[in-house]
């Protein structure tokens, strides 16, 4: 069979010339003209934008006023095959007026005289808590080992003495029964022995092992045991507060170390390992909603996950004039013109190299304070504003025109005004409701630590390991060994069968006091319970 044969470039005009012409396709050259012009009035129309000066001639005027006529309502019906366009004479529609009530909801109002107790049991229903009563009773049984089954009032005890080692905190959980009375707690001690509390930690469950699905299953979920909790509790959020004007969706994290498929490392954050959980949030840091990333489904990248998580996440917001803000992880010129079209009014910062995206001039004709704008024929306004570094923002509701001032520190000390538009303005103002809950969280949350000393960490920010130290470091300060007791270079430690230079030693910044501490616990505490108080004493 022989092989086909590439034309070469002389012999394609022989072969079109060849090709028999169909009696209704001719066309004049008038007509080849007319469609040349037409391309090329199309192309400018779609890659090219008026001057500042917003000059053009009639036919465009009169094109941007019926652009803008139509877009007088906030509801923008926008094909997805619609081209995108940019010009500086646009004008996104603006936002409409909120109506909608703010606030904790009527049910919370109709409590008289609430008190903590009252309003925690708005969240942890009693529902909530038979339903942990009977999954742990379940779980103890399937153990097939005798146990004391648990009740209401036993778990509602659990909970609130987690919440209470939220706010007096010590290493270990055993702490708080210590006969040592530095570490003795006799209000958390008298509630629950030690051993009991501690069963509860190993035993309480939320749902029910025997009945999770296959992990290759369709329907396998990584949080399966936790599932019907995350639930209740996300309902109860949406239920009894209602969402102020100005929401946030960010990204949060929750601490957690071990393995895990679903951990995720987040190097730009305080928590930089941890479970990450996607979450809106009103401007006085109260959770709207959220959702637990549980990572790739079947090792696959997901397309647009900012986009699905922030249409998942304000699905209930539609219609109402809200406005929705979000970081440049989320925001796209496609998820602002499908939240506009939905009726969310949305604003965030967005990557430069994002498609579809305008060429703005470049950083080098701009100084600090100076701004360049542009509007799409699908309601989007994308702004470029210089300030020590360059910053892009999305916004389908803000007017390009409105431009306030700034305060910036200068060199010299001085603070100097600079024009910046209202847009990235009320970005600043309205995207730290994620923090603040991240900020409320970290007084309040209890930490249970494992009483095995991790031999492969420091201890504390302070501590540096010996091994990546000269021996004259481990020897001139007080030392510390992991395993065992080694201070001043010498182990008092009777348990100890190292040589001196076996020992996993870490230096510890102390003083006398500190050491005389450390050698008086040393018969009544663990070597943990040492370590860990030698530190809160130092520091």
């Amino acid at each position: 069979m022989s092989r086909r044969r590439r034309l070469r470039d002389e012999e394609i005009p022989c072969q079109l010339v060849e090709i028999p012409s169909d009696p209704e396709s001719d066309v004049s050259d008038g007509d080849d003209d007319d469609d040349a012009a037409f391309l090329q009035e199309e192309e400018v129309a779609e890659y090219e934008s008026c001057d500042e000066n917003g000059d053009a001639d009639d036919d465009e005027e009169e094109e941007e006023e019926e652009f803008r006529n139509q877009n007088s309502s906030p509801d923008v019906n926008c094909s997805s095959s619609e081209k995108i366009m940019w010009r500086k004479t646009y004008c996104p529609a603006p936002a409409g007026e909120f109506t909608s009530s703010t606030g904790p909801s009527q049910e919370i109002f109709d409590l008289e005289d609430p008190t903590p107790h009252d309003i925690c049991s708005k969240f942890i229903t009693k529902e909530v808590i038979e339903d942990i009563v009977f999954q742990t009773n379940l779980y103890a049984l399937q153990q097939g080992k005798n146990y004391k089954p648990t009740d209401e009032n036993e778990i509602k005890t659990f909970i609130g003495m987690n919440l209470l080692m939220g706010i007096v905190k010590l290493p270990s959980y055993r702490d708080y029964w210590s006969s040592n009375p530095c570490l003795h707690n006799d209000f958390i001690s008298k509630l629950m022995p030690v051993n009991r509390f501690g069963w509860l930690l190993g035993n309480s469950h939320l749902n029910d092992n025997t009945l999770m699905p296959d992990r290759k299953s369709p329907e396998y979920d990584k949080l399966y045991k936790v599932r019907p909790f995350l639930k209740a509790m996300q309902e109860n959020f949406e239920r009894h507060f209602l969402p102020s004007c100005s929401v946030a969706v960010d990204e949060s994290m929750i601490k957690f170390k071990g393995r895990s498929s679903m951990k995720q490392y987040q190097p730009n954050k305080p928590i930089k390992r941890g479970y990450k959980v996607w979450m809106m949030a009103d401007k006085s840091g109260y959770c709207l909603k959220f959702d637990i990333y549980t990572g790739k489904v079947e090792n696959k990248v997901t397309k647009d996950l900012g986009a699905k998580v922030v249409t998942s996440l304000v699905e209930d917001l539609e219609g109402k004039e809200h406005k929705v803000y979000f970081d440049n992880y989320f925001t796209s010129v496609d998820l602002m013109k499908k939240l506009k079209e939905k009726g969310v009014n949305a604003c965030g910062t967005v990557k430069p190299s994002r498609r579809n995206l305008p060429t703005f001039k470049s950083s080098k004709n701009m100084s600090r304070g100076d701004s360049e704008t542009f509007t799409s024929n699908t309601g989007i306004n994308a702004t470029k504003w210089r300030d020590k570094k360059d910053v892009f923002l999305l916004t389908n509701f803000h007017d390009p025109k409105d431009i306030s001032e700034v305060a910036r520190r200068e060199k010299d000390g001085t603070r100097k005004l600079y024009p910046c538009p209202i847009s990235i303005i009320e970005y600043n103002k309205n995207m730290n409701s994620v923090d603040k809950f991240d900020q409320l969280l970290f007084q309040w949350k209890y930490e249970e630590k494992n009483p095995v000393i991790n031999h492969s960490e420091a201890l504390a920010d302070g501590v540096l390991s010996a091994a990546q130290k000269p021996k004259k470091y481990a020897l001139t300060g007080s030392a510390l060994c992991a395993k065992c007791l080694f201070v001043l270079g010498k182990c008092i430690s009777n348990r100890c069968k190292h040589s001196s230079g076996r020992h996993v030693l870490y230096i510890v910044k102390t003083t006398d006091t500190v050491m005389a501490t450390m050698l008086q616990l040393i018969n009544n505490a663990t070597m943990y319970k040492v370590l860990n108080a030698a530190l809160n004493i130092a520091y």
